[in-house]
């Protein structure tokens, strides 16, 4: 059996996509090997660029439009209520999901594609219900509302307990602290966690942040270089204990960060954070968009010796 989850990215770990229509890829799971694919979903041609958002009208001769020739000279009104014409008359199927409102275009592709890999269901967050009617028509199961989860997540559960609950579809509301140099979501990383004097707490999932000020913690212990390969979480600029605090109280169960102290980052491990590096040109956004996506590693860290 198959099984088709949107994805933000191609990773198992990637969440699982906010919205069908609007999905670039999925990961197609079999369930008997647990292996998976990722099928991406061709974007739809863009609109041609028309000024104002209003086709040209074709040249006339003389660069002026004839007028029918109207009685009295004033054109007839249609006979509609409000002067709005009926709509096209709608087709059943896959081709009706073309003249669907807002990218009915990328909803075709997203159902090709997952129809084409044979799959007996497909796992998403939203869905418009001409997309749900067609795959349903085409035989594949429609389990919808899922969010706040990862693709690995979401096919764990579905495994277990197939999602049939709607509490089963909703995952732990995930709160992340994004160490930066200043506020929103447009500002850059570039600060150690050991010298950072504020971080953004994000809600991936709306993108609503907040500003936590870390009081100061005096001057920084020198610098003790990590043992045994500490991949890159050495040098932060010491332990951070206000820095910690300030984390835990926000509520954030996620830690982002260009460089942290190896006893900073077993600390917040302790205490049920992740810690995740990023790199330190990203902005905010752009690293909870690598969160989201899956493409940041979870920090590892070995014990100091002697300590």
């Amino acid at each position: 059996m198959k099984v088709a989850v949107a994805s933000m990215g191609t990773v198992p770990e990637a969440w699982v996509g906010t919205q069908f229509g609007m999905c670039s890829q999925f990961l197609v799971f079999d369930l008997d090997t647990m292996e998976c694919v990722v099928v991406s979903v061709p974007p739809h041609p863009p609109r041609p660029p028309y000024r104002g958002g209003v086709e040209p009208r074709p040249p006339y001769r003389g660069g002026v439009e004839p007028r029918p020739p109207y009685r009295g000279g004033v054109e007839p009104r249609p006979p509609y209520r409000g002067g709005v014409g009926p709509r096209p008359p709608y087709r059943e199927g896959v081709e009706g999901v073309e003249g669907a409102r807002g990218g009915g275009e990328v909803s075709l592709a997203a159902i090709r594609a997952v129809a084409r890999q044979g799959v007996s269901a497909v796992i998403t967050g939203q869905i418009k219900d001409v997309c749900r009617q067609t795959l349903l028509n085409l035989g594949i199961e429609v389990i919808d509302g899922v969010e706040g989860m990862t693709v690995q997540e979401a096919i764990e559960r579905y495994k277990t307990t197939g999602l049939q609950a709607p509490a089963a579809r909703k995952g732990v509301r995930t709160r992340v602290a994004v160490v930066s140099q200043g506020e929103g979501l447009e500002a850059f990383l570039g600060v150690r966690f050991g010298t950072c004097s504020s971080f953004v707490v994000v809600d991936p999932a709306t993108m609503e942040w907040e500003v936590v000020r870390v009081e100061p913690d005096g001057p920084a212990p020198p610098y003790s270089p990590p043992i045994g390969g500490a991949g890159g979480v050495g040098g932060a600029g010491g332990v951070n204990l206000k820095g910690i605090r300030a984390v835990v109280r926000s509520g954030a169960d996620v830690l982002i960060t260009p460089h942290i102290h190896p006893e900073c980052c077993m600390a917040l491990q302790a205490l049920a954070v992740t810690v995740y590096l990023a790199p330190e040109e990203l902005t905010v956004r752009e690293a909870l968009e690598r969160y989201r996506q899956g493409e940041l590693e979870p920090s590892l860290t070995v014990p100091f010796r002697g300590l």
